[in-house]
């Protein structure tokens, strides 16, 4: 982060979560890590989990967001998240 914008560092040699289908272009979630890395941005929409992977780089800005209303920490929904964040869920059972 420098001033207002950003921009995401990684390493090209290392795994991570984000593939390419080749048939559509678009880009997939991979939780066995097999793609390349990058960041993704998860957002609530309807009380649906929405994600797509963050520009390579942009405004700060753009990535953040306010609530709409008060937060209220959700056991359930928590785990659900754990389990979707694959540096966090390792060890966490996810069914």
């Amino acid at each position: 982060v420098e001033g207002g914008r950003y921009r995401v560092v990684y390493h090209d040699d290392r795994p991570g979560s984000v593939v390419v289908d080749d048939a559509t272009g678009e880009t997939c979630f991979c939780p066995e890590r097999t793609g390349h890395p990058g960041v993704w941005i998860k957002e609530v929409v309807d009380g649906v989990v929405e994600q797509w992977v963050c520009p390579p780089e942009g405004k700060v800005s753009d990535l953040l967001r306010f609530p709409s209303s008060e937060l209220v920490e959700d056991s359930l929904e928590l785990a659900e998240c754990r389990c979707a964040n694959p540096d966090v869920a390792t060890d966490a059972p996810c069914d």
